[in-house]
């Protein structure tokens, strides 16, 4: 009736005191100075206080001293994006952090994390290690993300074009409360990118995930027809998403909602099932509605929401 249970990792928000060295300058804009005098488009940083975003100045006539991160500063400025260093920890799976050669990032959780995921990458290979100081080395994994053919035979091994994987998970990290994290991605040439790298402690939930589970896509491109007839495509983002139906005893059926009530609003990497990338999602609980068919399973069919 199921296959594996339903795991979900919340991922940590990477604050300046967690991350112990990045190989990613920060360097997209200038830092803003609040005695500079921003003109409409001009672009900056903010690094400080856990912000690290770039904003563009929106205000027609003077703008100095308006402080971005201020609420009452948003008729001066509209925030862009991360800076490149921290878009792989934002809320998005189409903003990427790019860089040639390599990407390396050394964490320190200050508490349990043995859940990896990492999504929309383009790399060669990714390694991780957990680093303890009393320890040492207690886990060193690189995986290869190399693509393979969708069938095998002759035929395509000479002439199909093998898929690159982009999607990372890993899921067997020793629980050490103090350990650093090391993650560098890597390529042997061209640029690595990297647009979801979430690192959290993982929570397994229920018995299982029923066979029958359902995933898609929305597709937010655009198409319209011109005065020749012609259909024009407006390629633009799309989102995952997820449906299925998660067993649990009777016992923890409330348990098992109040873990779900923590969750919303929150982005979380769910794995309905290890056994195929399609059915992993980075996104926010959608609807969640509990049945009790069986007098000691009871059934919660789940949806979920991608975030681009």
């Amino acid at each position: 009736m199921s296959t594996t249970p339903m795991i979900i990792i919340k991922p940590l928000a990477i604050v300046d005191a967690m991350l112990v060295s990045c190989n990613v300058p920060e360097n997209d804009h200038a830092v803003y100075s609040a005695v500079t005098n921003y003109t409409v488009g001009t672009r900056c940083i903010v690094t400080a206080g856990d912000v690290h975003k770039i904003y563009e100045s929106i205000y027609a006539g003077s703008n100095v001293g308006h402080d971005p991160t201020l609420p009452a500063s948003s008729s001066y400025w509209k925030a862009v994006s991360a800076t490149n260093r921290y878009k792989c920890f934002d809320t998005s799976s189409s903003t990427q952090t790019v860089q040639a050669g390599s990407i390396s990032y050394r964490i320190k959780p200050g508490q349990v994390a043995n859940g990896i995921f990492i999504a929309n990458c383009k790399a060669d290979s990714v390694r991780i290690r957990v680093i303890d100081p009393v320890d040492g080395s207690v886990y060193d994994e690189t995986t290869s993300l190399a693509g393979k053919l969708r069938r095998a035979s002759f035929y395509d091994w000479f002439f199909s074009r093998s898929r690159p994987k982009t999607m990372l998970l890993a899921l067997d990290l020793p629980p050490y409360y103090g350990a650093d994290i090391l993650i560098d991605i890597t390529a042997a040439s061209g640029n690595v990118a990297v647009g979801v790298l979430a690192l959290g402690y993982q929570q397994r939930l229920g018995i299982g995930v029923k066979y029958g589970l359902q995933g898609g896509i929305t597709d937010y491109s655009t198409k319209k027809t011109n005065e020749y007839g012609d259909v024009v495509f407006n390629v633009l983002g799309y989102s995952d998403e997820l449906s299925f139906v998660a067993v649990c005893e009777n016992a923890e059926l409330d348990d098992f909602k109040d873990q779900l009530v923590e969750l919303r609003a929150t982005p979380i990497v769910v794995i309905a099932s290890e056994l195929y990338r399609c059915t992993v999602i980075f996104g926010w609980l959608g609807e969640w509605r509990p049945l009790i068919p069986y007098p000691t399973e009871s059934e919660y069919s789940i949806t979920m929401k991608g975030l681009i």
